[in-house]
């Protein structure tokens, strides 16, 4: 049950060795991009394009009912490419970076964050988000007795050589509780997201050292209180995070771009009606 349940929902994540990575590319609008008539996307490996769109259909009003654009899905064999983004309009802007796609890669995520000023429309952010095939970073413990009304909070110590942050916000541990409702469907309680980032987004990162240990929970999306289990079944609790080491991080023009490894860790789970003995 398992190795069923976590292929059953983390397919498109957990890959085999011989399988090739999947790339979604994700084009998101800010309200006011109207100068804009062409967005063309490449990514290319030995000057040969292996993923090519174009996307022309802007509004000439700037507002968008959904800021969610496109999305584009294909799978990549291992190698190094070159990732070019145009934008055509009325002034024309072209941001370039590198991907490295390497055995230890499970999935890759490129989110291209477009947004205008008062005379101008520009590529504000490229992330790439390069997932890591799950490792042995992190071990997992209780606080309280997995029933109904206690708290979804774990006890993870840092059995790693490595230093850690959680992710997307790295001053909390926060990650996403999955429930099974019948025997084929999965309910998903997830922190609130603000700018990016769950919940509180001013605290300082708070690094988990090697050998150190902290507490990892699922707040609640109103208002990020920890979700307490309602009733008995199987879960699992879903964490993203960082090692702390360099990644991509610089200014090109007006476009900040980023790239850096993720990595996520799956701690499956029983509740039960009354506390086990």
């Amino acid at each position: 049950m398992r190795y069923c349940l976590t292929i059953l929902l983390f397919l498109a994540f957990l890959n085999s060795s011989l399988a090739q990575p999947q790339v979604t590319i994700t084009l998101i609008t800010d309200t006011g991009v109207k100068r804009t008539n062409l967005l063309q996307f490449n990514i290319a490996q030995a000057g040969n394009s292996v993923i090519s769109f174009n996307y022309n259909n802007f509004r000439k009003d700037g507002r968008y009912n959904n800021s969610n654009l496109y999305q584009h899905n294909e799978r990549l064999q291992t190698g190094q490419y070159m990732t070019t983004i145009h934008l055509s309009g009325e002034k024309d802007e072209q941001v370039s970076d590198t991907l490295l796609i390497d055995s230890s890669t499970a999935r890759v995520e490129i989110f291209l964050y477009l947004s205008a000023t008062a005379s101008n429309d520009f590529i504000k952010e490229v992330k790439t988000l390069i997932y890591q095939k799950e490792a042995d970073h992190l071990q997992f413990a209780p606080i309280e007795t997995t029933s109904p009304g206690n708290k979804a909070a774990f006890n993870i110590t840092n059995k790693s050589q490595y230093t850690i942050l959680s992710y997307p916000n790295p001053a909390f541990f926060f990650g996403k509780l999955h429930e099974q409702i019948g025997r084929d469907r999965w309910a998903a309680h997830y922190p609130k997201n603000i700018d990016g980032r769950f919940c509180d987004t001013t605290a300082a990162p708070h690094p988990l050292q090697s050998g150190a240990a902290a507490t990892a929970w699922t707040p609640l999306k109103e208002h990020c209180r920890t979700y307490r289990f309602t009733r008995p079944g199987k879960y699992f609790f879903d964490l993203l995070y960082t090692l702390d080491e360099p990644y991509t991080n610089r200014q090109e023009g007006p476009t900040i771009i980023t790239r850096r490894k993720i990595y996520r860790k799956i701690h499956e789970f029983s509740v039960y009606a009354t506390a086990k003995a």
